[in-house]
């Protein structure tokens, strides 16, 4: 019997299957150490999480000394990638957005969407804005405390706030360490809330399931136990490994990707700006 990962990484899963059920499209190589990868998932399998066909963008950060000029031009690269979604979908058109943010906001490594719709600039409902974009955003808290499904949550969201795009941001799980608080991924495919820890809700967010385009954006606070070789027992795969810094990594990560969403949704607003915003 083959060996299960849990993994949400489409860079992940084409570093350890090949061509088999995925394809690297392109990659870059951007300034301050930053490289752009873009991954075409063709094949689901299990083995590798099941990380659903379509198109996703990893944008990932280097070891190497950081400042405030790299963190500008990370900010960019991935409001870049998530504005590339939404032109296409919208076509320029003045628009409304929902943002999500899924997972438990009582477990640091599975909080990081809280922590983004906490900094996210809402102007839907609010008087004396022009010109912008009406931003909606709202944490959905997870089933175990709620008992209410993401799912359930997002699309009596989606129908009451009537969004033109839905953006979902949630802690992913990865198969690499060196992923850890770095890789940020985007993607238009959808994202099924809890399937990083394992526990995955019972009905996936995207276009289908909601009725309008789904993006979904996280970076990976965990592993599996079982890839670092911590655990020996039957339930290994349920076991999960965040760093020692993960306090840090959510606030730099969550910080990190609202800035870009902000960035995408309202580009009449400068990088410093938003910065001093959040």
């Amino acid at each position: 019997m083959k060996k299960s990962f849990t993994c949400d990484l489409a860079a992940d899963m084409a570093d350890m299957c090949g061509n088999k059920y995925c394809a690297l499209t392109d990659t870059e190589d951007l300034d301050f150490g930053i490289k752009k990868d873009v991954v075409k998932v063709v094949r689901e399998e299990k083995r590798f999480g099941g990380i659903p066909r379509g198109d996703y963008v990893t944008i990932t950060r280097s070891r190497g000394e950081r400042g405030i000029d790299e963190r500008k031009y990370l900010i960019d690269e991935i409001s870049q990638a998530v504005s590339a979604i939404t032109d296409k979908y919208l076509s320029g058109k003045s628009a409304s957005f929902l943002v999500t943010g899924l997972g438990n906001a009582y477990l640091t490594s599975d909080s990081l969407g809280k922590k983004v719709t906490e900094k996210i600039i809402t102007t839907r409902n609010k008087s004396g804005i022009e010109n912008m974009a009406s931003v909606a955003a709202f944490p959905t808290g997870v089933s175990g405390i709620t008992g209410i499904e993401s799912y359930e949550v997002v699309s009596g969201l989606v129908s009451t706030v009537k969004p033109d795009v839905l953006i979902c941001v949630d802690s992913l799980a990865a198969i690499s360490a060196e992923r850890i608080g770095r890789s940020y991924q985007i993607t238009d495919v959808g994202i099924r809330a809890g399937s990083g820890c394992g526990k995955p809700s019972l009905r996936r967010i995207d276009a289908g399931s909601v009725g309008v385009p789904v993006i979904a954006i996280g970076v990976p606070l965990v592993i599996s136990a079982s890839r670092l070789g911590h655990l020996k027992t039957a339930a290994e795969d349920e076991m999960f490994v965040t760093p020692q810094d993960v306090d840090f990594l959510l606030t730099d990560c969550s910080e990190i990707i609202a800035a870009a969403i902000n960035r995408a949704l309202l580009p009449q607003m400068t990088v410093e700006e938003i910065l001093s915003y959040i």
